[in-house]
C-alpha cells in the first residue's frame, strides 16, 4: 500500500527531511515510469538512457547505506544502471 511505500522511501532517503519524503516518492516513481516509457518508445534514446543510468545509480547508492550492498545487488540495480549506461553509449 502507499503508506508502506512512503515508509520505504523514507528508509532509503534517510538524508532528506521528513517533509520531502512523500514528494520524493511521487517524483522518483514518476521519473522511473516516464524514463521507462521513453526508452520503450525510443525517444532520444541516448539522453533517456543516460538519465535512467543516473537515476538507477542514485537509487542503488541510496539503497546501499541503510540496507547494505546485498540489497541493490539482489535487485540487480547496478547491472540495470550499467545496461542503461551501455545503451547511452
Amino acid at each position: 500500500n502507499y503508506a508502506r511505500f512512503v515508509s520505504y522511501t523514507a528508509k532509503l532517503n534517510w538524508f532528506l527531511p521528513a517533509l520531502l519524503i512523500p514528494l520524493a516518492a511521487i517524483v522518483t516513481t514518476a521519473a522511473e515510469t516516464l524514463l521507462g516509457l521513453l526508452l520503450a518508445l525510443g525517444w532520444n534514446t541516448r539522453i533517456t538512457a543516460l538519465l535512467s543510468g543516473i537515476l538507477l545509480t542514485t537509487f542503488a547508492l541510496a539503497m546501499t547505506i541503510p540496507l547494505g550492498v546485498k540489497a541493490p545487488l539482489s535487485f540487480s540495480v547496478f547491472s540495470a544502471a550499467g545496461g542503461a549506461f551501455i545503451l547511452a553509449t
